[in-house]
């Protein structure tokens, strides 16, 4: 992992900060069928067919595997300011590119090939914002009015079957 943060005082009781993070996983979880039909030999329609490199006798084997990886960039903005004495504001802003092949203790949907799912991780929300407000009442009560948006959380298209007799419907 690698990160940087500038922070800075600014006019009026207000602090700006950014951080820059780089994180880098290996070994992340997968579970595979390790006896699925071998390429090109496995026909959907007859799921008794294809060629299995443990043969067709043991059937399924799941094996737990750590051969997935992640990337992430993030970009964080946080500002505070102080509007008085008893008034502040808190926004956070955070900025994510985050892409991995591995389903976190899911199935990938070619055990032959784990890297064809490497695209954008399904945690990874491009944009999220958070407003946190503090006001003080004359009588001593505190609210804390709170604002939480973010951009849609990525997603996939399967086909709900399984086409490479992996016993998944990941395809």
């Amino acid at each position: 992992m690698q990160a940087a943060t500038l922070e800075r005082q600014l006019p009026r009781n207000s602090t700006l900060s950014v951080t820059f993070l780089h994180i880098t996983g290996s070994h992340v979880p997968d579970i595979i069928n390790a006896n699925t039909p071998l390429p090109g030999t496995y026909n959907p329609a007859d799921p008794t067919s294809g060629i299995r490199p443990l043969g067709n006798a043991a059937e399924d084997l799941y094996e737990s595997q750590s051969n997935g990886i992640c990337n992430q960039k993030l970009t964080m903005r946080k500002w505070e300011e102080r509007l008085g004495k008893k008034v502040s504001v808190t926004t956070n802003y955070t900025l994510r590119f985050a892409n991995n092949d591995a389903q976190w203790t899911g199935t990938p949907t070619n055990p032959n090939n784990l890297t064809q799912d490497y695209a954008r991780a399904p945690y990874g929300r491009r944009h999220s914002l958070n407003v946190v407000g503090s006001i003080q009442t004359p009588l001593g009560v505190q609210f804390s009015p709170m604002l939480i948006m973010s951009s849609s959380q990525p997603y996939d298209i399967t086909t709900g079957t399984d086409l490479n007799g992996d016993a998944f419907a990941t395809d």
